[in-house]
């Protein structure tokens, strides 16, 4: 009998399409603006089932723990190489990933469970300032930002894209539940100097017709923030090259 031809499924073509897209380095041509389109329909076919998502673990914790404890958020890692990072994140119910950025970098995100609220903001174009705290030491980053209006979104919704220069910081925060989102990051942190800053909002400018110009400040790490992580077991993608 003919051997029977199986598809790939599609997080294995997400992974595909993530490293073709994010591999090619010019940002600007049209063959990236191409890719990247179809690596977003991609990512939006992608659902619970497909990654094999823990309901008992979304909804009641992790039994391994002591006291049925979890973290706020835990992070599931399905493939990660220097082209690209993609993972799924689980958060409780109320829990929000602090204010961050991501240096340089795209990221696409889509819910594959529950309801998130997505805060996003975009640097300015009169740029970045320095300040020295003198108490801690350390310099600050000061960036003048345009506050985008909040989305909410769930696992019916298309999938969010942030750029290099657009919507570049962003909290996320899970509503009415317990939520889990798709993640996808290029480059990679911890490459070329890409590290994870957080930031609180400090002081507001004056507003200008439509644009709410607010200014962030960078913050130490927020002790709160804790991360937790479980092994995958969806689809195993090739994460050299996919």
């Amino acid at each position: 009998m003919p051997k029977l031809l199986t598809m790939p499924s599609i997080i294995k073509k997400v992974a595909r399409q993530a490293y073709n897209t994010f591999s090619k380095r010019k940002r600007d041509n049209l063959s990236f603006q191409e890719n990247l389109e179809e690596l977003k329909v991609l990512v939006g076919q992608v659902n619970a089932k497909e990654v094999d998502l823990n309901m008992d673990f979304l909804h009641t914790g992790d039994s391994s723990h002591r006291m049925d404890y979890r973290p706020p958020v835990t992070y599931v890692e399905i493939a990660e190489n220097s082209v690209y990072t993609m993972g799924i994140f689980i958060l409780r119910e109320g829990v929000k990933i602090p204010l961050h950025d991501h240096p340089r970098m795209y990221g696409i995100i889509k819910v594959i469970h529950g309801t998130i609220c997505l805060q996003s903001y975009t640097a300015s174009e009169d740029g970045d300032s320095m300040r020295k705290d003198s108490s801690l030491f350390r310099s600050y980053m000061q960036i003048n930002t345009i506050k985008n209006d909040p989305v909410v979104v769930n696992d019916k919704s298309a999938p969010s894209c942030l750029t290099e220069h657009d919507q570049n910081f962003h909290e996320i925060t899970a509503q009415n539940g317990p939520a889990a989102f798709l993640d996808i990051l290029a480059p990679p942190y911890g490459t070329d100097g890409r590290d994870c800053h957080y930031y609180k909002e400090e002081t507001t400018i004056p507003q200008t017709s439509s644009n709410n110009n607010v200014q962030l400040r960078e913050i130490r790490p927020p002790k709160d923030f804790v991360c937790g992580r479980i092994e995958y077991t969806g689809p195993i993608v090739d994460t050299e090259n996919a």
